[in-house]
């Protein structure tokens, strides 16, 4: 066999190193307990449908919501979520885990992770908000949380939180933006019922909630006394995405590694196989 020529080496190299059957994800906490999570949603969909009342099924499960700093080892996980999350999240800015832990260490933000447990068990790290000051305002830059919490009061929570701050550092108001997108319609839902009366309407559907700092720290989750609602349909009762496919994930990058050459054979193969991207959490 002769030896290539160093420009085709190199250019192998490049084409091998832009291959993404070779990316290393980083996994999290969230990421390595999936089956039990999959197996409390089991549990809490079967208490919501014989709930007389949304009000009654969020009474049974007891809910504990923490809002903190977030450790060095939860960054990850934040950054992961300004990816994952589309529904509720206000403004839709992806940050790495590098531009966040960044942006922390330099003060430009501040930063709270939501968790939640209940009496079937731990959701992980589901929340993440993070915000500066901005005059006499806390201002929301992200404000998002997984489809797997929401209805549960756990973003009004998030919102209070930021109304005590404010109150603690003697500002008068929350700001809270929202940059339309094509999934993000629970997120201006929450914000124009929350909002009412305090929003200020921008460009292309954009605007921004600026509730007086006491209203939003006193802001509180009323369910109704309707029926408790069916699962989101991202959350339902089955296995997520990388939980289903990952057998199909292996397949797929031995088959690229055997019997795969060039970037067209890769392209075909891979086209249809979009479906195996991780599956969003809200």
């Amino acid at each position: 066999f002769g030896v290539a020529p160093l420009a085709a080496r190199d250019s192998a190299a490049r084409v091998i190193e832009g291959l993404w059957a070779f990316d290393r994800w980083k996994v999290t906490a969230e990421d390595q307990k999936r089956g039990e999570l999959y197996r409390q949603n089991l549990e809490r969909d079967r208490t919501r449908r014989e709930a007389p009342s949304m009000a009654e099924f969020l009474a049974s499960l007891r809910l504990q919501i923490t809002l903190a700093a977030p450790t060095p080892a939860e960054i990850p996980r934040a950054a992961q979520l300004t990816f994952r999350t589309n529904q509720l999240n206000t403004t839709t800015v992806r940050r790495s885990e590098a531009e966040l832990a960044q942006l922390l260490a330099a003060g430009a933000l501040e930063a709270l992770v939501v968790t939640v447990t209940d009496r079937f068990g731990d959701y992980g790290l589901v929340g993440v908000v993070l915000f500066d000051v901005v005059g006499d305002a806390v201002r929301a830059d992200t404000f998002l949380l997984s489809c797997r919490v929401l209805q549960r009061g756990v973003e009004h929570r998030m919102v209070a939180r930021l109304g005590e701050i404010a109150l603690e550092r003697g500002l008068a108001q929350v700001l809270l933006p929202f940059v339309p997108t094509a999934k993000n319609r629970p997120a201006r839902d929450l914000l124009c019922a929350i909002g009412e009366g305090h929003i200020d309407a921008g460009e292309a559907g954009a605007f921004t909630v600026r509730l007086p700092a006491a209203a939003a720290a006193a802001l509180t989750y009323s369910p109704s006394a309707q029926p408790a609602p069916a699962a989101p349909a991202d959350e339902a009762t089955k296995p997520s995405a990388g939980e289903a496919s990952r057998g199909d994930r292996l397949a797929l990058f031995e088959r690229i590694a055997r019997e795969l050459h060039t970037a067209a054979q890769i392209q075909a193969v891979v086209q249809p196989a979009r479906g195996l991207a991780p599956r969003p959490e809200g």
